[in-house]
């Protein structure tokens, strides 16, 4: 399954077999047809959104690669840790429009203030904002993040 991720197209083309008898190869063109067509309506729905790298605000970076994608049922998942490298901002992305949720929405995660870990809370905010509301912003895993796109 790995190796058919991020392809253009998941689902199998068909290849046309042929037979002597008639009557069969008919049959066989028949049903070829008709599974053709349904997988012709089920590609929509399997196709696979490559990951996208954040853009990360001033003072932030990966720690291990922060990217987001959205899967056929219109689900944003965030993967991946980003660090503070510098200055204060608590915003470490902006999502785009069509990866934003209809309301803010509260997600708890364990970060690192630098000594120790702790607890911090992570916002995902209507505008795109991903930020750590409170506590420490030294490391902060994301990959905990799944939510429903506006």
């Amino acid at each position: 399954m790995v190796n058919r991720l991020n392809k253009d197209r998941p689902l199998p083309d068909l290849q046309r077999v042929r037979v002597e008898d008639q009557t069969t190869q008919r049959g066989f063109d028949t049903f070829a047809s008709v599974l053709r067509a349904v997988l012709d309506f089920l590609q929509p729905f399997v196709q696979r959104e490559k990951w996208q790298p954040v853009v990360y605000q001033t003072g932030w970076e990966d720690f291990s690669r922060l990217t987001f994608k959205k899967n056929p049922l219109g689900e944003v998942i965030i993967q991946g840790s980003a660090q503070r490298t510098s200055g204060s901002s608590t915003v470490i992305c902006v999502l785009p429009i069509g990866y934003r949720p209809s309301e803010r929405l509260f997600f708890g995660s364990v970060v690192h203030d630098g000594a120790n870990y702790t607890t911090a809370r992570i916002d995902v905010d209507v505008d795109g904002r991903v930020l750590v509301a409170s506590g420490a912003t030294n490391f902060v895993p994301l990959q905990h993040i799944r939510f429903e796109a506006a």
